[in-house]
């Protein structure tokens, strides 16, 4: 991060595919047991956690793939459904927004009622 220039190009590549037509919302990087790992609230497949040790390791994903989810492993947090917001309370707790989606196309907003809840990082 310290070589980067104000007004300097920066190229990204993509190390992860986490699935067709799915965004994401929110991310939160934090360490835990001396790992690192970024929690991302997504559009179409709920929340994930990345395993974020060593993502300068991985390549890029030029093309797309036969399974549909490939680089970085993740793991599905299936505990938390319908998140609509996801960011960092402190090292150990996220503050979580839920409520139903709006519609299954994705375009719509979503409805409530709405949650605001801490959870654990998992």
């Amino acid at each position: 991060m310290s070589s980067l220039k104000p007004g300097a190009q920066v190229k990204g590549v993509t190390i992860a595919d986490l699935g067709s037509g799915n965004q994401p919302l929110d991310m939160v990087p934090y360490t835990k047991g001396g790992h690192d790992y970024i929690l991302v609230a997504n559009s179409s497949f709920g929340v994930l956690k990345l395993k974020a040790d060593r993502l300068d390791t991985y390549p890029a994903i030029d093309s797309p793939t036969v399974t549909d989810v490939a680089g970085v492993p993740f793991d599905r947090i299936t505990a938390i459904q319908n998140v609509q917001h996801l960011t960092q309370l402190d090292a150990t707790t996220a503050l979580v927004l839920t409520g139903a989606p709006g519609d299954r196309s994705g375009f719509a907003p979503p409805k409530g009622p709405f949650t605001l809840q801490s959870v654990a990082l998992p």
